[in-house]
């Protein structure tokens, strides 16, 4: 049995954040591991030039294969950690609450243990850490949801603005942030889960440097927004 916390909302167009040097300092923490795992995606170039040194061409692309599922690893644990560190600090008071923050549902085992133990706020850390346990923040519409959630429903549009925008095309922002995650998540996928072969056929895509390239190029570009626009 479940009920929502009992929290009011407020308007998602708008965000009034909070950020103290304390929390700029704990987003900067967490970006920064975000880059660093980055760069050891990137390192793995290094093992793909002396593969393809030796001729190992198979090896080679292997390698470019990993450094996709790496990738988006990363950009899937920097939106865990974020997505948990901001519904604390909307607990605590030092974000405004989103309304999907208000709309959180809690198992009522850790509503009784809140009411009989007041003290005790260990709670909703475990009540926090278990909502995202079971979710995955790679594909463009749980990315989205999630910045939704801890920030506001405009706010990936923001973000798409600041990467995408083109007075000259027509094709919205957001939709073109939209497609390069999806893309990204659906080829992550398939090495993932189908050993990057067509279902079909099960003939092996193709990959080469440039893709990964391009790749780590979205997945930088967009965190590096988010944390930008986050403390600014």
């Amino acid at each position: 049995m479940e009920r929502k916390l009992g929290l009011s909302s407020r308007n998602e167009n708008s965000r009034n954040m909070l950020v103290p040097d304390m929390h700029v300092s704990k987003l900067d923490e967490m970006y920064e591991q975000f880059c660093k795992n980055v760069e050891t995606v990137k390192e793995k170039f290094h093992i793909a030039e002396q593969l393809d040194n030796v001729h190992e061409e198979k090896a080679v692309k292997d390698i470019y294969r990993s450094q996709i599922v790496f990738l988006e690893s990363a950009l899937d644990y920097y939106m865990h950690c974020l997505g948990i560190y901001a519904m604390v600090q909307m607990y605590n008071n030092h974000w405004d609450k989103t309304r999907g923050y208000s709309d959180l549902k809690v198992p009522i085992d850790k509503v009784m243990d809140a009411v009989m133990h007041p003290e005790n706020t260990g709670w909703i850390d475990a009540v926090i850490v278990s909502y995202h346990a079971s979710k995955t923040y790679m594909s463009a519409k749980e990315i989205k949801g999630q910045l939704s959630l801890i920030v506001g429903k405009d706010f990936f549009d923001k973000i798409a603005n600041e990467m995408f925008y083109d007075k000259e095309s027509r094709v919205k922002p957001a939709d073109k942030l939209a497609r390069a995650l999806t893309d990204l998540f659906e080829r992550r996928n398939k090495i993932a889960h189908q050993a990057d072969r067509n279902h079909q056929t099960g003939d092996l895509y193709d990959i080469n440097r440039q893709d990964v390239e391009n790749a780590i190029g979205v997945v930088e570009t967009f965190v590096t927004t988010v944390h930008k626009l986050l403390t600014e």
